[in-house]
């Protein structure tokens, strides 16, 4: 196999978006072609399952995404994306080579246990995992435990940092569309302005953090509000697009709850018809204590630094992989000599990542054996 250097640039050049990633999945597919022990199963349309059987007993699964953003690239590294206005902004490229690296490694030492080894497409709100899960694959492997990272920004190379219970937190994208009744500026009256009651909608919203106890850490916004095309008129349709982020689904449920009675409020107060559509729903990811333990145990043995991290309001498929074996997930530092953020379209993790995610990934394998 390549170094993981030239693996992860290559991949970087070659990003795709969800359920796109057909160019991605070739490459994957190529990389693994030599490893006859493998047994590789394709998904519909573009995931990778490489299943490895060298024990008995239950399998370990990792798993790396595979998608990338749309973005517009201007890291300047040299090895930039070759796909106008799609980039791999959010390390999907780092964490499908720590994976081949991991294979590479099991292949070569030819351990007694039994891993999987998932490559999930549509991860950026596509309801990847869940599509995958759904596949009647799964029938033929008893999981024992999930594994996946993600890179970091915020930590420097050779640390890591998780948490056990709720790590990332359940997430809902939601549109709501407000239908009035268009009038001239002039004679307000004769309309029912869509865009006031938007803005309506907006600011009751921000109020809901007095309403909520003490301590509870949610968020429930809008990024887009769109109305209007005339200066002088009343609009008739309001487009509204946000987020709701909390601990768990149940605290999801009580904002939606919340959202929806602000909404009935609105079309009561100014006459108007309030549309919600609640878009991809991601679970909460919940970190399992004996595998948290595990990961603070391995990182240990391999010198890599371990830090507590705190819940965050981020949002990760992996819950739903997770939620069905029981799992973890850990942040892996990355940080370049420059910062920027997840999503940004000039985010450039550090390589020496690569290797310190491999030695931690087969510490982990080694640790846990089949069941």
């Amino acid at each position: 196999m390549k170094s993981l250097q030239q693996l992860r640039r290559e991949l970087h050049q070659i990003p795709e978006l969800a359920h796109e990633e057909y160019l991605t999945q070739a490459y994957l597919l190529e990389q693994m072609r030599e490893y006859t022990e493998l047994e590789i199963y394709e998904f519909s349309p573009t995931g990778i399952l490489a299943a490895y059987t060298g024990g008995k007993g239950s399998y370990q699964l990792f798993r790396a995404d595979m998608d990338a953003l749309a973005l517009s690239e201007q890291t300047g590294c040299g090895f930039e994306s070759q796909h106008e206005g799609v980039m791999h902004a959010c390390g999907h490229d780092m964490h499908m080579t720590i994976l081949l690296g991991l294979i590479a490694k099991v292949m070569a030492e030819q351990p007694a246990q039994n891993v999987l080894f998932l490559f999930q497409p549509a991860e950026e709100g596509k309801g990847g995992a869940a599509r995958v899960l759904a596949d009647g694959i799964w029938d033929k492997y008893k999981v024992g435990a999930a594994y996946a990272l993600h890179v970091s920004p915020d930590l420097p190379v050779g640390e890591i940092s998780s948490r056990a219970g709720n790590f990332f937190a359940a997430t809902c994208e939601f549109d709501l569309r407000i239908i009035g009744k268009s009038a001239h500026i002039a004679t307000p009256s004769a309309g029912r302005n869509a865009l006031q009651a938007g803005i309506e909608i907006y600011q009751c919203v921000q109020q809901l953090p007095r309403v909520v106890k003490s301590g509870e850490h949610f968020i429930c916004d809008f990024g887009i509000l769109q109305s209007g095309n005339v200066r002088n008129a009343i609009p008739s349709e309001c487009f509204m697009s946000g987020t709701i982020r909390a601990e768990d689904q149940e605290r999801i449920a009580a904002l939606k709850a919340s959202l929806e009675g602000i909404c009935e409020s609105v079309e009561l107060a100014y006459e108007v018809q309030v549309q919600v559509e609640y878009l991809v729903e991601y679970k909460e990811v919940y970190n399992k204590r004996e595998l948290v333990d595990d990961l603070k145990q391995s990182a240990q043995e391999a010198g890599i630094s371990f830090r507590e991290a705190e819940l965050t309001l981020a949002g990760e498929d992996f819950g739903f992989i997770a939620g069905r074996w029981g799992g973890v997930l850990f942040w892996l530092g990355a940080a370049g000599e420059e910062f920027y953020p997840l999503h940004n379209n000039r985010f450039l993790p550090d390589e020496k990542a690569l290797e310190t995610g491999v030695r931690l990934l087969w510490r982990l394998l080694k640790k846990r054996k089949g069941t």
